[in-house]
């Protein structure tokens, strides 16, 4: 179920009291309007009578069984910790699907979802758009490196970073971030790559697994992973950078 419910923020403008609209869970199915928040990059939003913005960070989870998505959303933040979170996810999918503490039917029902973790909005938009468009987002994933080792002028620019902005049946569009020292990431440009190249990961999808398996592996599936990655005990540190 969805449930909505509105709480006081500040406009980090102005510092004015604004009611925003949140939810500590939305499913897409009973409320058809959630998903197209998401796409509209307008969810838990509101405007200040300021002019500015306002947009409540809020943990939730997100559920379109449609789309086969079970999504838990937390703070960009808090995307350093995604090793710790992991189990915690996985564990709450499987308690909310448990045969033993509810229906029979719910089983079948957890079934039809996949279990993510996400970081920020914009990472669950990108797994919406993956859904509608029929992409498995672990191969998205290793698309986005793939696009990154074959074009290093876009390394020469700064971009570090591509999210997945739009699909159709030719081509993928991929938004480009360049992450300035010291300064927060920045959209500086899109990059469309042909749907072929995603097909073609998904014909050898078996060496993609060997060449990226932390992609494959738990429920927080995204390139931002590498970033943060825990070093192995007595490991030097690692020179990855994303």
């Amino acid at each position: 179920m969805s449930t909505l419910y509105t709480t006081e923020f500040r406009c980090v403008d102005c510092a004015a009291a604004v009611d925003v609209r949140v939810a500590d869970s939305l499913n897409a199915n009973r409320l058809p309007e959630a998903r197209q928040w998401v796409l509209d990059r307008a969810l838990f939003q509101t405007a200040c009578r300021c002019g500015r913005t306002v947009t409540a960070i809020q943990p939730f989870l997100y559920v379109d069984f449609d789309r086969g998505l079970w999504i838990q959303v937390l703070p960009e933040d808090q995307r350093p910790a995604y090793h710790a979170r992991e189990p915690v996810v996985t564990a709450a999918y499987h308690a909310a699907f448990d045969p033993v503490r509810g229906p029979r039917f719910i089983a079948s029902l957890g079934s039809l979802v996949t279990p993510r973790l996400v970081y920020g909005y914009e990472e669950l938009r990108e797994k919406i758009v993956a859904g509608d468009a029929g992409l498995d987002d672990a191969l998205v994933e290793a698309l986005k490196l793939e696009v990154l080792a074959g074009h290093p002028e876009l390394l020469r620019q700064g971009v570090v970073l591509l999210t997945l902005d739009a699909a159709d049946a030719g081509s993928l569009r991929f938004g480009a971030y360049a992450f300035p020292p010291g300064e927060p990431g920045e959209l500086v440009g899109d990059v469309t790559v042909l749907r072929a190249m995603y097909d073609a990961l998904a014909g050898q999808i078996a060496a993609v697994r060997d060449s990226y398996p932390a992609l494959f592996e738990g429920v927080y599936v995204n390139v931002q992973r590498y970033r943060f990655e825990p070093e192995p005990a007595g490991a030097a540190p690692s020179a990855l950078t994303i």
